[in-house]
């Protein structure tokens, strides 16, 4: 009797250590026949507003590829939501919050525009807006500028009481500008006011504007004859009106990062640069 319990019993431990064996192998198969990437599946389990429950996941790898799911998304809000977060605690380096907001670069803009007040938002949006070119929303020192004055360099930003900064996001109005229109051509200074929406010369005792396009002004009119006209309309037959101030109403304004191939002519278009405000440029 005692040899068949001990028997049974042998019978049962060996099925068991052969189920655990099995179990073992499953697992082991399963887990070299998923794909690497969990992501999608994690953020799934997330869902798109659970910006501050990343912290009880654990693994910080986990934690990042649930994150950037989220910043990849339609909408992103809670991605970027938690990106900003880690950065503001330090939790996140910029270089890797960087390369997070860069999945998804316009949605990552527009939320980061709404929040240059805070200081980390706004260094974020500087970084990420390096790669942008001419639809960089940030305007600096060193920006080229097409007024209705022609093409211009910024050579300093000013608020409206007169301090210089160093840059302001695109769309705001309370600066001004002070600009070399042609650096190497007439060099001609101007201030490009954002707030009044005009352009006033600076030197000149009169200015000439060309009247077939109305977006080229200086204060010698040879230079729009012999220079503009050939470079912007072919040379043929220049016109022009001398303007009774030294001052031009502000209705095409358009940044870019790259100067311009020909300082005298006009852009071949607006870009995603431009910010039309009345008449187009012809």
């Amino acid at each position: 009797m005692v040899l068949m319990v001990r028997t049974d019993r042998r019978i049962a431990e060996g099925k068991a250590r052969r189920s655990s064996l099995i179990s073992v192998m499953s697992l082991a198969s399963m887990a070299t026949s998923v794909p690497a990437p969990m992501a999608l599946p994690m953020s799934a389990a997330v869902g798109a507003g659970a910006g501050d429950s990343f912290a009880q996941m654990g693994d910080e790898a986990v934690q990042l590829q649930a994150i950037e799911a989220l910043v990849s998304r339609p909408n992103p809000k809670g991605g970027l939501e938690a990106v900003l977060s880690r950065v503001e605690k330090a939790e996140l380096s910029d270089a890797d919050a960087v390369t997070l907001l860069k999945t998804n670069m316009d949605a990552s803009v527009a939320f980061l525009q709404k929040r240059v007040s805070n200081p980390d938002a706004l260094r974020l949006l500087r970084a990420i807006s390096q790669d942008m070119g001419d639809r960089s929303p940030i305007v600096q020192v060193g920006t080229w500028v097409f007024c209705d004055a022609g093409w211009g360099r910024i050579e300093q930003i000013e608020d409206l009481e007169g301090h210089p900064v160093e840059h302001f996001i695109r769309g705001q109005t309370g600066y001004r500008l002070r600009v070399t229109l042609r650096p190497s051509v007439d060099a001609e200074p101007v201030v490009v006011d954002l707030d009044k929406r005009e352009v006033g010369f600076l030197k000149a005792d009169c200015i000439y504007t060309c009247a077939k396009c109305d977006s080229f002004s200086a204060g010698d009119c040879h230079l729009i004859v012999s220079g503009h006209n050939r470079v912007a309309h072919g040379n043929i037959g220049p016109s022009f009106r001398k303007e009774r101030l030294t001052t031009r109403s502000l209705w095409v304004l358009e940044y870019s990062r790259r100067a311009p191939r020909e300082q005298l002519a006009n852009p071949s278009r607006p870009d995603d640069g431009s910010e039309i405000r009345g008449r187009g440029v012809n």
